[in-house]
Parts: structure tokens; C-alpha cells; sequence
């Protein structure tokens, strides 16, 4: 199955010059039931696309950004999600953590999900079975969908203004914060994306940048470095770099 869902976001509802999606979470519909199992190979696709909620086009090309990005897989994806009795919203149990942010700023445009499922679940029972995730049938809503049964279609086979209830995990753009101290320089960063790292350098003419892994303290939240004022040089400099990402990111 090959399957398309476009948000178009609020700029007032995201991180003022955007943010890195590091984790996307849905829901089970009211009418579902627990499920844990594995989905065997699932592909996860993220970009910002020019097309608008309602107004996707049925040639799934169309509609993929040119930042077009695989945030997770293809592999496997394993859900646990649980169900409330009782009426009610949902918990937004069922996580895909991504292996690689993606950075989205909705002043761009909208953002595209584009999910493979290349194959399917076995069943032994319907309570077995993936249940249906939590979404709404709106029009000019900030989401609708297209789809097809197969992950090689070209065009998809149906279309309407569903959309998935979806919840974002979205950092911001890391920021170094460097505070002088009485016989210190403390060097601290957000902890989260975790795929940024610290760098140093003593000139900048020619470049040698150096990763920094000695000396760092830190939790869930930010990073520190604390160094002595006699260790450093007359000019030090440091920066955040995303080694693996597109062209560097720093």
C-alpha cells in the first residue's frame, strides 16, 4: 500500500523558523482495539510540498517535495498501541520514532507524508489485526489524503478529505549559549536532535575543525562543556554540526 497525507500547518501553530520532526505519533480510532505486533517493512517518506490540504493530485509523484526525504526504513515498525474503553479521545499511543529528523518550516509550504506498507500483517483473528487509526472526514481541514494498494502505483486509487489525527515531535533548531565564568567558559546546547555535535576549531583560516567528545555532562535536556580559561587559545571557535544531514547542516 502506498499511502499520502498532506498537512497544511498554521505557521501560528509551529516553531518560529521552523523545526526538526524528530517523531511522528498517532492515534486508535473509538471504535479499535489494542494491538501489539510488528508491521514487517515499512517506509516512512517526509517533504515539503507546494500542494494544499484538498488538493493533492492523484499522481503521487506531484505531490512529493524536492526535499523529499526517507525518515525511517524501509524496515520494520513495531506498534504498541493501546485502547481506552469508555468513549473518548485516544492517547496518541502508536510512535514512529524517526531515525532521521527531517526539518520542515511551514512558511515553505505543506508538509507531505508519504508511507510504504510493502507488506501486510497476518491476521489469525480480526482482534489480531492492526486496528483502524484515529482521523476525521473534513473538508477544509488542514489534511486530506491519496492512496493505492500497491507501493509501485503510479496513481492512486482513491482520494478523499480523511485525515489522520497526528501528533509531531518537534525540536528546534539547536542553539550553542556560551557564558564566561570567573576561571571557566561553559559551552551548553540542546540535548535533542540528538544527531548534532559539538565542534571546535582555532582558526577558521583554513578550516580545522575538530569533534569535541571529551568533557561533555548533560541530560535529557542540554549539553555542557565547561573548560578551564588557561586550556583554550587566544581564539577558539565552536559550532553544532549534523554530520550525516544534507550538505552538513551546521
Amino acid at each position: 500500500m502506498r499511502y499520502q497525507q498532506v498537512y497544511t500547518i498554521s505557521t501560528n501553530a509551529w516553531l518560529a523558523g521552523g523545526g526538526f520532526i524528530t517523531e511522528i505519533d498517532f492515534a486508535i480510532g473509538s471504535s479499535g482495539h489494542g494491538f501489539g505486533g510488528t508491521l514487517s517493512r515499512i517506509q516512512v517518506n517526509l517533504s515539503t510540498t507546494s500542494m494544499l490540504a484538498d488538493h493533492l493530485s492523484t499522481n503521487f509523484s506531484d505531490n512529493v517535495g524536492t526535499n523529499d526525504t526517507i525518515v525511517f526504513g524501509p524496515g520494520p515498525l513495531k506498534i504498541d498501541g493501546i485502547f481506552q474503553a469508555g468513549g473518548g479521545p485516544q492517547a496518541f499511543s502508536i510512535k514512529v520514532n524517526l531515525e532521521t529528523p527531517f526539518f520542515y518550516n511551514p512558511t515553505t509550504g505543506s508538509l507531505l507524508l508519504d508511507v510504504k506498507n510493502y507488506q501486510g500483517y497476518p491476521c489469525l483473528a480480526p482482534e489480531d489485526c492492526p486496528p483502524v487509526f484515529d482521523g476525521t472526514l473534513l473538508t477544509n481541514d488542514c489534511s486530506s489524503r491519496v492512496y493505492a494498494p500497491s507501493v509501485n502505483a503510479v496513481s492512486a486509487t482513491g482520494s478523499d478529505t480523511f485525515g489522520l489525527t497526528t501528533q509531531f515531535g518537534v525540536y528546534p533548531v539547536p542553539q550553542l549559549v556560551v557564558e564566561p565564568g570567573t576561571n571557566s567558559v561553559v559551552i551548553t546546547w540542546p540535548t535533542h536532535p540528538t544527531v548534532f555535535v559539538l565542534r571546535s576549531a582555532s582558526s577558521l583560516r583554513p578550516p580545522n575543525w575538530q569533534t569535541v567528545t571529551n568533557g561533555i555532562a548533560g541530560n535529557n535536556l542540554y549539553q555542557t562543556l565547561t573548560l578551564p580559561r588557561d586550556s583554550l587559545e587566544t581564539m577558539q571557535f565552536f559550532r553544532l554540526v549534523w554530520p550525516d544531514g544534507v550538505s552538513g547542516v551546521n
